[in-house]
């Protein structure tokens, strides 16, 4: 429980989280997040951090209620101690969001990820998280069947990952299969097939030649940060 090694505990929590699920993966994330609140109370930000990663861990086993309440603990103690534009709570607002949508709750979800895109679109309209966002926000539009809705804003978030990325990033290519179910759910089926082959070749090259390091899309191509 010494405060000086929780924050490289954190740390490596976020990193074994991302690795894969095991028992030890399991007891050190709790054990941490305890320890954090043990040490710093419930409203601290390394408490934020370690509610964050066991809330992830959460996610892979897919016990999404559980997985809600810890991202909304982050969320409010960043609120709370940050402020609403500070890129940690940016970071837990999306992942808040994104988690909503894997638990079948994307109704409040693309109001909390439309809020989030707009605070990164004012800070500045180059991030490379607000792409990220915009293709979170397109994909929530799509899970609630608003289609033409979800498009223009699936548009923008491949553009700008485009311009940042690059056309065959994982973050690019989540953003256009997004595109190419929202294009479905039209019935703009010809659209639609053209743009899903292009996507299938681009992810096979994609694979082949190993370019890795962005974060993988958690639910149909949705982006954690």
């Amino acid at each position: 429980d010494d405060p000086a090694t929780l924050g490289v505990r954190n740390r490596l929590v976020c990193a074994i989280v991302r690795l894969g699920q095991n028992p030890e993966t399991e007891v050190f994330a709790r054990d941490t997040f305890d320890a954090c609140i043990r040490v710093f109370g419930d409203t601290h930000p390394e408490t934020a951090e370690a509610a964050n990663n066991l809330a992830e861990l959460r996610m892979n086993q897919q016990r999404f209620d559980e997985a809600i309440v810890l991202r909304s603990q982050a969320s409010a103690i960043a609120h709370t101690m940050s402020g609403p534009d500070d890129y940690k709570t940016l970071e837990y607002d999306n992942n808040f969001a994104v988690t909503l949508v894997m638990a079948g709750r994307p109704y409040p979800a693309v109001t909390l990820l439309q809020s989030v895109a707009d605070r990164r679109k004012k800070i500045n309209p180059r991030d490379p998280e607000l792409a990220t966002t915009l293709g979170n926000l397109g994909g929530a539009l799509n899970a609630l069947g608003r289609f033409r809705e979800a498009e223009p804003v699936l548009q923008q978030a491949i553009e700008l990952n485009t311009q940042i990325r690059g056309m065959k990033s994982e973050t690019t290519l989540a953003a256009r299969n997004l595109l190419c179910y929202a294009l479905e759910g039209q019935d703009r089926w010809a659209e639609a097939k053209k743009n899903y082959l292009e996507v299938l070749a681009d992810r096979r090259e994609f694979g082949s030649i190993g370019r890795r390091g962005e974060r993988a899309g958690a639910w149909v191509s949705l982006q954690l940060n």
